[in-house]
């Protein structure tokens, strides 16, 4: 699973620049993971070309060339990621420019300050993916799951792949490695809380007033998505909504209403609003 990075990167300023050489560089991801949003959105943001390569879960592992490019650079000493792990940023000459998230970020603006990026990276990161999937993952959130990876955007050959026994052999695993239990899933909803009273007093103030586009506050609001789900989100991969209400089981539409009346889901529903666009500019 992919994560934005610890809590700690001495390594942020130490980046190559961009371009490396003629052409664009290549940004791999798993289409629908708010880090590879948060990723995403940052690089288009800063104004940077590249093309998106995507792969849908199990298929980036098995199937794409993400675990053998990783193994061509050295990764920072407190990389916290796999050899599958999304998002991966490649240069045009093959040299790999960022190994996780916060290293596309830092290409448009500055990292959260550390005790709010340790909570941004370790708390709501991981506990909105979990909530989120608690209601996609088993067969009752089929119909949601399924926006993931038979859009028109995913290519057509993993699309093909998702209609065989594979789906549910990487849902299964999905579910184990990041739902695990009823009661996991209620200690990530408290974890939440708990992040979400912390910022709170926070929104109004740089970086994350919402009248400004900021590295930082890209990534509370990428991550804080799963649980509010914004219109706008990864819309520039998919093109459209990606998640819709009459896709979801009511005790989904329910939960998602319980986070974005919280002070955190409202605001990253007005940030998302004002700012996310596809191509990453502004309106």
């Amino acid at each position: 699973s992919s994560q934005l990075g610890p809590s700690t990167r001495s390594s942020l300023s130490i980046l190559p620049a961009v371009p490396m050489a003629a052409g664009k560089s290549t940004l791999y991801t798993l289409p629908m993971s708010h880090y590879c949003e948060a990723a995403r959105w940052c690089l288009e943001s800063a104004g940077v070309e590249f093309d998106e390569k995507a792969y849908l879960p199990g298929i980036h592992m098995m199937l794409s060339p993400i675990p053998s490019l990783r193994k061509k650079g050295t990764p920072p000493e407190d990389f916290s990621g796999s050899d599958s792990s999304t998002p991966l940023w490649v240069g045009p000459d093959g040299s790999i420019l960022a190994f996780d998230s916060w290293q596309c970020m830092v290409k448009f603006g500055p990292p959260p300050a550390p005790r709010e990026k340790e909570l941004i990276d370790t708390v709501i990161g991981p506990t909105t993916r979990t909530i989120f999937y608690i209601h996609s993952l088993p067969a009752t959130g089929e119909q949601l799951f399924a926006r993931v990876w038979s859009s028109t955007a995913v290519p057509l050959w993993q699309r093909a792949l998702y209609w065989t026994p594979m789906r549910g052999q990487v849902k299964s695993r999905m579910f184990g490695m990041m739902v695990k239990s009823e009661e996991f899933v209620e200690e990530s909803r408290e974890k939440l809380r708990s992040a979400i009273a912390h910022f709170e007093p926070l929104l109004t103030q740089a970086p994350y007033a919402s009248g400004e586009l900021t590295a930082a506050g890209v990534a509370l609001a990428s991550m804080m998505a799963p649980v509010v789900v914004p219109p706008e989100y990864a819309i520039s991969f998919y093109g459209e909504p990606l998640f819709r209400p009459e896709d979801m089981t009511p005790a989904c539409r329910e939960e998602i209403e319980t986070w974005r009346k919280t002070p955190l889901g409202a605001w990253t529903l007005e940030y998302f609003r004002l700012h996310r666009r596809p191509g990453g500019a502004k309106a």
